[in-house]
């Protein structure tokens, strides 16, 4: 199964209109990270996709990936499954890579979507998993499938040796003109998620939409459970406010804080440069409100970064990290910054922490990074860039530890070769107590439809 472009997320417009915002954006811009080459990492493929190149029914194209207290790995492929017959290579899987005591992993394939009549059962999943303390599995499929066809959310149980899935709900359902949003792209959030907790199986999912809504926009949105039975209800409407300075489109998961408060990104709205906003919801007296934190392109020629595609990530002091694929100082557009926001007092203060594409011919330090960077114990930040690093522009992963960004892992060291190292990563790593670091790419690998990767020191 063959692609024209390695990006899963419907960027192709958005890379469109950012050449029409103005000229190349070549502002001289410090970084205020040193960069260096001084950790590299060793790089170890733990599963490649599409053993059968027809039709890959083990899944192809990675997202990303979940690890439960055990170690083992949880994901989802976008296409592939055993379900081809039905939905072509548009259906997808759920997958587990079990940790065996041998420190080896094995590939189970848990379940197929479209596995029910006119897929209803969801087709397309997209967004990291969840775990739950019982081992069930929680997600979501896009806009193909489900009961109405406007995506689903989705709960996996492992009943006897095989998995159940369960929808727990079906967006714009029929004749309700999607105020309840459509088409989610991103993964699921719950409270205690920021310090490790597994997910209860009770308490509210929170999630969003890339459209419908009161404004055909998106919402932020949550799931409440009473017995067994899962209702939604909208926190907030995108573009609700004039000229959709409150945010439109947002594309990534929310973050939750211990008080519940939720934060998260959308890829537009803003400004009149409709470059997207960071933001935060708060609930009070059982309403919800948003604030916007930070408005992107508010800067000249867009130093601040542009059209976040990747959520937030919260450290235990409550400070805020991102990155944005767009805006900083290379061609194009830019390359992307990563961002960092700190409440003082009811205000939060905005800086950028690195402009990508800031040394090299090719951008050493890579170039547009979509995924928020994650959190280690001690506070280092790691993350991927889809582009850059050397001719192959494959992206690398990087550690920020103090003012120091080190390039920890040049993907597709070998440019040309088949069987590349991982390439264009676009979801979150994970990073595990020992210091080793997961990742999903949604392409190359040995046989070219993504695959699952280890770093180790």
């Amino acid at each position: 199964m063959q692609s024209s472009h390695p990006r899963q997320r419907r960027t192709g417009w958005t890379t469109l209109r950012w050449l029409t915002i103005g000229a190349a954006l070549f502002a001289t811009v410090a970084a205020v990270l040193t960069p260096t080459d001084s950790q590299a990492m060793h790089l170890k493929h733990l599963y490649s996709f599409c053993h059968d190149q027809v039709y890959c029914p083990d899944g192809a194209r990675a997202n990303g990936i979940a690890q439960d207290a055990a170690g083992n790995i949880f994901g989802t492929t976008k296409y592939g499954g055993g379900a081809f017959d039905k939905c072509g290579i548009a259906c997808g899987t759920v997958f587990e890579l079990k940790l065996r005591a041998n420190g080896k992993y094995h590939f189970i394939q848990l379940y197929d979507f479209c596995a029910e009549r006119n897929c209803s059962d969801g087709a397309e999943p997209e967004g990291s998993l969840i775990v739950d303390t019982a081992g069930n599995l929680y997600g979501m499929t896009t806009t193909i499938g489900g009961d109405a066809g406007g995506g689903e959310v989705y709960e996996l149980m492992p009943q006897k040796g095989t998995w159940k899935l369960k929808v727990l709900y079906s967006f714009c359902p029929t004749g309700h003109n999607c105020v309840d949003g459509v088409d989610p792209v991103a993964g699921l959030t719950y409270a205690g998620v920021a310090a490790g907790a597994l997910y209860d199986g009770t308490s509210p999912l929170y999630g969003t939409t890339t459209s419908g809504g009161s404004a055909g926009a998106g919402v932020a949105y949550a799931l409440q459970n009473a017995s067994g039975m899962w209702s939604e209800q909208v926190l907030h409407n995108f573009c609700s406010e004039s000229g959709c300075t409150d945010g439109a489109t947002p594309e990534a998961a929310l973050t939750a804080d211990a008080a519940s408060n939720l934060y998260g990104t959308t890829e537009a709205g803003g400004n009149s440069t409709n470059s997207g906003v960071v933001f935060q919801l708060s609930r009070g007296d059982g309403n919800w409100s948003e604030t916007v934190l930070h408005t992107f392109c508010s800067k000249g020629d867009c130093r601040d970064g542009a059209t976040p595609l990747g959520g937030v990530t919260l450290d235990a002091s409550g400070v805020l990290y991102g990155v944005t694929p767009f805006g900083g100082k290379c061609s194009e557009g830019g390359c992307g910054v990563l961002y960092r926001l700190v409440d003082n007092g009811g205000s939060w203060d905005f800086s950028v922490l690195h402009t990508f594409c800031s040394r090299g011919r090719y951008c050493d330090d890579g170039s547009f990074p979509y995924a928020a960077p994650v959190i280690d114990a001690v506070g280092d930040l790691f993350g991927a860039t889809e582009s850059g690093g050397n001719a192959a522009q494959r992206g690398i992963a990087y550690r920020i530890s103090g003012n120091k960004f080190d390039r920890i892992k040049q993907f597709c060291g070998e440019f040309g070769r088949r069987g590349c190292d991982p390439g264009h990563v676009q979801s979150e790593l994970i990073v595990h107590a020992s210091g080793h670091v997961f990742g999903a790419a949604p392409v190359d690998g040995a046989y070219g439809e993504g695959t699952i990767f280890e770093l180790s020191p």
